[in-house]
């Protein structure tokens, strides 16, 4: 195998590493893209002869996600200090991949997230989530990915009068081979469709 390191891989050296996710999530059924960019190929056998002068353009999506007329990423608001992204390896031996979840919180009782959350269920999906430390023009964390997509699911819960919030906790996972940052443009869903 031709792999491709970096001699050395420094700690933060002054730079903010901020924990969190902020506020809006970006969702998209897959079916309403038209191309869905990857990030570069893995080198995986000593076939390959390509030049990955950067590790890291393997978790990288420089190109851009782009959508059928009329369609955009939904922008989906949660709560402050309620969402967050884990990343866990499945691993035996010979055999890796990785569980990325975002756990997320959208309150109140609207019919219009319902029914937008109940139809959502059932689609493949693509989600974006910005780090609290990013830019806006920074990176977005990626879940799910072509032929391995983000499944979205729901609970609902009213709490008592004294007790938690009223509303939706979210749970979006994807199987993935590694994490992926995504340094696309964003094209939002059209006011009007």
């Amino acid at each position: 195998m031709n792999l491709v390191f970096r001699p050395e891989y420094k700690g933060l050296e002054g730079r903010d590493n901020i924990s969190g996710l902020k506020q809006n999530l970006l969702v998209a059924p897959v079916d309403w893209f038209t191309t869905i960019a990857p990030a570069d190929a893995y080198p995986n056998d000593d076939t390959f002869t390509g030049a990955l002068t950067d590790i890291e353009n393997i978790v990288k999506i420089t190109g851009n996600h782009v959508f059928k007329a009329g369609k955009g990423w939904l922008k989906l608001y949660s709560t402050f200090d309620t969402s967050k992204l884990t990343q866990a390896e499945n691993a035996v031996r010979d055999k890796t991949g990785n569980a990325v979840d975002i756990e997320a919180f959208y309150p109140g009782d609207s019919p219009q997230v319902a029914a937008m959350l109940s139809m959502l269920k059932n689609c493949e999906c693509i989600v974006l989530a910005k780090p609290l430390d990013q830019s806006p023009t920074g990176y977005w964390y990626q879940v799910g990915e072509e032929d391995l997509f983000a499944q979205i699911m729901n609970s609902f819960a009213t709490q008592t009068p004294t007790g938690d919030r009223k509303g939706f906790a979210l749970k979006i996972n994807a199987y993935m081979a590694r994490m992926k940052y995504y340094y696309g443009s964003i094209a939002l869903m059209p006011t009007t469709p």
